[in-house]
């Protein structure tokens, strides 16, 4: 019997099951998320394609050649209508035992090349680890001295910002790794391009010093220890001395600033007992009050689940999913049309932060909510791992920048300007 198969991956894993596969297996094409994979044209004469386009394909299996992502991976496929038995990830023995693996693979060799090559991933991982962990190990452990050798930023927890904002009628403008890697005039969110212009405007509204704007930065310059483990890593990967020493140069340590944090209360947390407490008093910013969002296309904050069943009223402003900076005056010019006594909530990459400072200096309050409905829509389902939400934008998980159209009633009833 003939078997159609498509590879998940393009990196050099990939041509490891490439290698695997039985004599009576045809190779169909590979399949990857990354843009850049598809431009580049085939692979050793096989075709690169975006996932999606196999919903009209007539294929046996999907063979992921990855070591990471697997749960997103087949969430991916499982939405493009990929039935779980058809989805074989090649470096889990426990999935290659199953009779689908053995029809396409040959186990003999794949026992020898994946037991390879997840030593060979462990002991990177570590290694990585310990160097990680070596270079951050001072600023972690002197949080808890807090002598004058090292300088940590003032910042105020989420009870404290959830005050402000409720009791003081401050706006929140956040900072995190996409903004600050943009004000270094880098590419880093995949939602959001370069944009001097907007590196100009974050710097200025990063300088700001005004009491009834509160600029949110991520509580990661000491202590790591409430976090998760992955958390950590990736707090540590980020946090290297090129980027410690730009922060340091920007920082303003006589200033005030509240945690970042305060719209990711599940996933990052080792605690996950505490996070319906964490979602309750977040919920207090908006509870009876008139609303309007300001949302990327896909986004639909609070569709689909209880987020914002307390406030008074919503309406949406939408705008473009990726790159909305550039439609930037198009989508102030829209929210000034909407009454002062209504609260904005504005989840939009990096212009949410410009946004919501322009907003709160024309006099009306106005929150970056950041990836608090992501974050919730996890929290419901008790998720390990970040999960691609039907018909939503989810960025960080592979093959989750796709959004269905929101086809609810109650969602498009809402929206009162489209860019």
């Amino acid at each position: 019997m003939k078997y159609k198969v498509f590879i998940f991956g393009t990196m050099e894993e990939s041509q490891m099951v490439r290698f695997d596969l039985k004599e009576n297996v045809e190779l169909l094409g590979y399949l990857d998320n990354k843009k850049d994979c598809h431009e580049k044209g085939p692979l050793d004469g096989v075709p690169v394609m975006e996932p999606i386009e196999i919903k009209n394909k007539s294929f046996d299996y999907v063979i992921i050649s990855l070591l990471n992502h697997i749960q997103q991976i087949k969430e991916q496929l499982k939405l493009l209508g990929v039935p779980d038995y058809a989805v074989i990830p090649f470096f889990f023995p426990s999935e290659m035992e199953r009779k689908e693996g053995g029809e396409v693979i040959d186990i003999e060799r794949w026992g020898r090349d994946a037991a390879c090559l997840e030593s060979k991933y462990q002991i990177k991982r570590l290694e990585n680890q310990i160097r990680l962990w070596k270079d951050n190990f001072m600023y972690e452990a002197m949080d808890f001295i807090r002598n004058q050798s090292i300088r940590f930023p003032i910042i105020l927890d989420t009870d404290q910002v959830i005050h402000k904002i409720m009791n003081e009628g401050c706006s929140l403008c956040r900072f995190g790794d996409g903004e600050f890697e943009i004000m270094r005039g880098k590419e880093r969110p995949l939602f959001q391009k370069y944009n001097r212009k907007l590196s100009e405007r974050l710097k200025e509204v990063f300088d700001s010093n005004s009491e009834q704007i509160l600029i949110g930065i991520p509580d990661q310059f000491g202590s790591l220890e409430r976090y998760t483990d992955e958390a950590a890593y990736d707090i540590r990967l980020y946090m290297n001395s090129e980027v410690r020493q730009y922060l340091d140069s920007v920082m303003d340590y006589d200033k005030t600033y509240c945690d970042a944090y305060l719209t990711r209360p599940y996933f990052i947390y080792k605690d996950k007992e505490d996070a319906l407490k964490r979602f309750e008093k977040i919920k207090q910013i908006w509870s009876k009050k008139n609303v309007v969002i300001i949302e990327g296309s896909g986004t639909g904050m609070g569709i689909g689940n209880d987020l914002l069943d307390n406030s008074a009223s919503i309406q949406r402003i939408i705008g473009p999913a990726e790159n909305a900076f550039g439609c930037y005056d198009e989508i102030l010019a829209a929210a000034k049309t909407v009454t002062k006594d209504k609260m904005f909530l504005i989840s939009l990459g990096p212009s949410a932060t410009v946004l919501a400072y322009d907003l709160a200096k024309a006099g009306y309050q106005a929150v970056d909510t950041g990836h608090i409905d992501l974050e919730y829509e996890w929290f419901l389902r008790n998720v390990k791992e970040r999960v691609i939400i039907a018909d939503k934008y989810v960025n960080e998980v592979l093959g989750g920048r796709v959004s269905g159209f929101l086809e609810d009633h109650r969602y498009q009833g809402q929206i009162i300007a489209r860019i």
